[in-house]
């Protein structure tokens, strides 16, 4: 949490009205993050945990449970994820079971490429357009979306096409 206090502080100080805590790994951190923005009581911020797989965080906690710090607090006003392969989100979002008059679900995923030190950003040449991503992440609650690494301004106004076009 010490970690934590001094930015929030400086954030918070400076006027900035919703704090992104994004590319959470683990529990652990999102209920740090929680606790420190109770120093904070006129703070709103989002949690957004980096997932590797269907159903788990970086560090390996279940995503239904990594939320709950997120859910349990009123200065949270939406959960989701981040920075993780789009081809898992759907999992993710299915088990994310959020009031949507209270909070909000917020997804913006990378590009579905892998990171490597040996080869950087790569792929296997198989990946779906992250537009086409989109309807079913909605329809699964998700109402706050966009994109992470490697996810382009092109990319974005795709994705705001087909958000627009759902309404």
């Amino acid at each position: 949490m010490a970690w934590h206090r001094p930015r929030i502080k400086a954030l918070v100080d400076a006027g900035v009205d919703l704090l992104a805590f994004e590319t959470i790994p683990a529990l652990k951190e999102g209920q740090a993050l929680v606790n420190v923005l109770k120093e904070f009581p006129r703070a709103k911020a989002w949690l957004s945990y980096a997932c590797k797989d269907h159903q788990q965080t970086h560090h390996g906690d279940r995503i239904v449970d990594a939320i709950q710090p997120g859910l349990m607090s009123d200065q949270v006003v939406a959960v989701g994820v981040n920075c993780t392969a789009p081809e898992v989100v759907e999992k993710l979002l299915e088990s994310i079971k959020v009031d949507s008059a209270t909070k909000n679900i917020v997804v913006y995923a990378n590009s579905g490429e892998v990171w490597t030190a040996e080869k950087r950003w790569h792929n296997d040449g198989n990946l779906k357009p992250i537009e086409d991503y989109i309807q079913t992440w909605m329809k699964c609650g998700a109402n706050w979306i966009g994109g992470c690494c490697r996810i382009t301004t092109d990319d974005i106004k795709k994705i705001r096409s087909v958000v627009d076009s759902s309404r």
